[in-house]
């Protein structure tokens, strides 16, 4: 009776051990293996020539990068006109600025749109700079918008031309269907919402896409 009452302690020990080394193990991997919802930090692409499809940029401080859905990709737009030197490349995150404070608009972005035209002249690489906006409805320069407001009327930002505005093409291969760069602007909005006059300023932009689709 004594050797079984030495023995029992002993084996609750052991059992209490082996479940404290199981509860540390099962808590360090769940450090390690955060949960599939918790949302991770966004980083910006590498400036790469390689045709990587890739572009991201900063929105006053906060990264961007393309996110679509099955009904329509990330990145959607990307056409080079040969005979005019005309660029444009769309984009779009439908997912990481719901509730996110870029501007004075308090409510976040529900979907945030970036668009980038250069309208002629571009022929080769380099600096292409002093873009002036063109009418509501026709297609911009530089803007950023989102249709969180209203869905059926973009709530638009327009390029501030006192600022500085660039995009610097670092290679167009025609060939195989590459083009890629930086880029750095200011957007203006004078809200007819009454939200108020609003600025995002995008820096640290760059894009390396592939498939470019060529327009004579």
């Amino acid at each position: 009776m004594t050797t079984i009452r030495k023995i029992i302690p002993k084996t609750y020990f052991m059992l209490a051990f082996m479940l404290l080394a199981l509860m540390l193990k099962s808590t360090k991997c769940e450090k390690n293996n955060p949960e599939p919802n918790e949302p991770k930090e966004l980083t910006l692409p590498p400036a790469t020539q390689i045709g990587a499809n890739t572009f991201g940029c900063k929105l006053n401080g906060h990264v961007y990068v393309p996110k679509g859905t099955i009904g329509g990709p990330g990145i959607g737009y990307k056409r080079y006109h040969q005979s005019e030197g005309k660029l444009r490349i769309s984009t779009r995150n439908v997912h990481d600025f719901g509730a996110k404070t870029i501007s004075n608009y308090k409510g976040g972005f529900k979907t945030l749109w970036i668009d980038l035209f250069v309208t002629s002249g571009v022929y080769t690489a380099g600096q292409y700079s002093g873009f002036q906006n063109t009418q509501l409805g026709i297609p911009f320069h530089f803007a950023v918008a989102n249709d969180s407001i209203d869905p059926n009327v973009g709530y638009e930002y327009w390029v501030d031309s006192t600022k500085t505005n660039s995009i610097n093409i670092t290679r167009l291969d025609l060939q195989n269907f590459i083009v890629s760069g930086t880029f750095e602007f200011t957007v203006i909005h004078d809200d007819i919402y009454q939200v108020g006059h609003d600025t995002i300023k995008v820096t640290e932009g760059r894009f390396d896409l592939n498939n470019l689709y060529l327009e004579p």
